[in-house]
């Protein structure tokens, strides 16, 4: 008996070994691949190359690509393997009309493209046949100058890993392209939007209310002073596509607090201080987890600007998002409006880099999170950013304005479940998702009612970001989430073809016409 136990235990202390140096070996292996490939970061090599500019062949008979046309985007989405294509309409005349009234075909426009920042990816993964879909797209809208190079090593696994190591994950991969315009471009009435009915989402006040309904957001309070009268120059269009959490740059939507343990925000809304100084960074006031990401943008963004003031232009910059990507672009456009203000009042420093007053700025968002805690960020300042959400999209409350959180410019509501015509607008929501998607909708609207009750629990019982760090503040928030939300279920309704499929519905409604 002893020697049969002996025996099992000799064998036991050999297996014991044996997965120690198996893990010794795996975790080896992983750091020289990781230190192989920082350096090669570092020189700026083992990357995939930048896709050529695509050659779009035109027939005598195929539309423009300048003015008013339609085009097939083709991208991928989360929810299905295959590729999707949709048609949408472009007008170059969007950019000669008031940029402070919501267009739902630039939304929907917008929508695809902020998808299309996401399928970007794939073409920089090492061995990968998927096309560089950006490059496709944006050349089919006519843009050039296609650049896409911040998607290199932010794209493979490796560099995932490699970013948690290095605590870069505060980056973000996105496009950036530019497209020259003439103010007889396009259908769409110059000045039309000052005409417009007082229904919907116009430039709101700081005291005014930031939350619009897509029920009436195609119409305009009043239009912007500089939108109303028709612009007679020619202008280069500055086009970026933010891409929203990939692999590691999720941990920075946790960022919640800076490094310090306090909310970025405290010293400056305490003090009463702006929410932008005028440079190129965003706000202190802004979520510590996407501001880095944001300065890189602004400056890739001030890069292009320059260029087409010294082709004598003036310019609009277009941000688009989703989700982090979203966030992202919010705080970019917010601090590139509070520059563009600080210009046109006399307020702004030589040293100023980019934007000159007959330059413009707008942005649509989808699904993003809170960014800011500025106690200024719905000011009529921030009137040509549209952050469209989704009530059921648990991410566009987070983190809780409780705890002081929210977004520039004016949230777009998408319908509700507490609307009265919900169901029949949810059953052409629903139809527009199948036609696209080839599967019926994917995701519960009447999750809005489970993430309204673990919201109204978290905030009851966590007062603020900073209340999160503690024990309590942890286990108050796994306990809300763990009793009231299905955490697959619930991300459903932030997919980027929820928010398509959204777009398409509501533009096809008279009321968008």
């Amino acid at each position: 008996m002893h020697k049969v136990v002996r025996t099992v235990g000799f064998a036991a202390s050999r297996i014991s070994v044996a997965a120690a140096v198996v893990v010794m070996v795996i975790v080896l292996v992983g750091a020289v691949i990781l230190y192989t490939r920082y350096h090669e970061r570092r020189l700026n090599e083992g990357a995939v190359d930048a896709p050529a500019a695509p050659s779009v062949a035109w027939g005598e008979e195929a539309p423009p690509r300048t003015g008013r046309f339609e085009a097939s985007l083709s991208f991928t989405d989360l929810a299905v393997s295959h590729e999707l294509v949709q048609d949408i309409v472009w007008d170059d005349g969007w950019f000669f009309q008031d940029s402070e009234t919501y267009d739902p075909e630039l939304a929907r426009a917008c929508s695809v493209i902020a998808a299309l920042a996401y399928s970007e990816s794939g073409y920089y993964q090492q061995g990968s046949s998927q096309p560089a879909y950006m490059e496709q797209a944006l050349a089919e809208l006519g843009f050039t100058d296609v650049s896409t190079d911040s998607y290199q090593y932010r794209s493979e696994v490796v560099d995932e890993a490699l970013s948690l190591v290095t605590d870069e994950s505060d980056g973000a991969a996105y496009a950036v392209a530019t497209k020259r315009i003439e103010p007889d471009s396009g259908s769409a009435q110059v000045g039309a939007a000052a005409a417009a009915g007082s229904d919907g989402a116009g430039a709101e006040s700081a005291s005014g209310d930031s939350t619009a309904s897509l029920s009436g957001a195609a119409s305009s309070s009043e239009a912007a002073a500089e939108g109303s009268v028709a612009e007679t120059r020619a202008k280069t269009i500055v086009l970026v596509s933010i891409r929203g959490s990939y692999g590691s740059e999720w941990l920075s939507n946790l960022a919640v607090l800076g490094e310090d343990g306090s909310r970025s925000a405290s010293d400056s809304a305490a003090s009463g201080a702006s929410s932008s100084s005028v440079d190129t960074a965003p706000s202190d006031d802004g979520h510590p987890g996407y501001t880095e990401a944001a300065r890189e943008v602004r400056e890739a963004v001030d890069a292009r600007i320059r260029s087409a003031h010294a082709a004598g232009d003036d310019v609009e910059v277009l941000l688009v998002g989703h989700s982090r990507g979203g966030a992202i672009a919010n705080l970019v456009a917010a601090s590139a409006l509070d520059d563009l203000a600080a210009v046109r009042d006399g307020s702004a420093p030589q040293s100023l880099p980019s934007l000159r007053a007959g330059d413009r700025v707008r942005a649509y968002t989808f699904a993003s999170p809170g960014t800011t805690t500025a106690p200024d960020a719905g000011d009529a300042r921030y009137g040509s950013i549209f952050n469209i959400v989704n009530p059921a999209d648990i991410m566009v409350s987070l983190p809780p304005s409780s705890w002081g959180y929210t977004r520039y410019g004016r949230d777009i509501e998408l319908p509700s479940v507490h609307d009265a015509d919900f169901g029949a607008r949810f059953d052409a929501m629903d139809a527009a998702f199948e036609s696209m998607m080839g599967i019926p909708c994917i995701y519960n609207p009447d999750n809005e009612l489970s993430i309204d009750a673990a919201l109204g629990d978290l905030s009851g019982q966590v007062g603020s970001a900073e209340e999160l760090k503690t024990p309590a503040g942890v286990i108050a928030l796994l306990s809300a989430c763990m009793a009231r939300i299905d955490p697959v279920a619930v991300l459903q309704g932030h997919y980027p073809s929820v928010y398509i499929a959204w777009m398409t519905s509501l533009e096809a409604e008279t009321a968008w016409a």
